[in-house]
C-alpha cells in the first residue's frame, strides 16, 4: 500500500524526527522513536524518506517500510 511519510513520522521544530508508531524498517523496529539527520536503519537514512511516498505492508498496528518512490 501507497501512503505519505507523514502518516508514520513527524517532523519536530528543532529539524528532528519522531516515528508515530511503531514501524519496521530492514528487520529493524522502531517504536515512539526520535532522530536526526544521518540517523541509517538497515542502510536507510530515516531523514531522506521525510516528504516521500512509501511502499509498506501493514501488520496489525505496525507499518513495515519496504521502499520508497521517488518523483520524476
Amino acid at each position: 500500500m501507497r501512503i505519505r511519510a507523514s502518516s508514520i513520522m513527524g517532523i519536530n521544530p528543532d529539524g528532528t524526527f519522531t516515528i508515530k508508531g511503531p514501524i519496521k524498517i530492514g528487520g529493524v523496529i522502531l517504536r515512539d522513536a526520535m532522530f536526526s539527520h544521518g540517523v541509517k536503519i538497515s542502510g536507510v537514512d530515516l531523514s531522506t524518506l521525510a516528504g516521500k511516498e512509501l511502499e509498506v505492508e501493514k501488520h496489525d498496528n505496525m507499518y513495515e517500510v519496504k521502499g520508497f518512490y521517488v518523483n520524476k
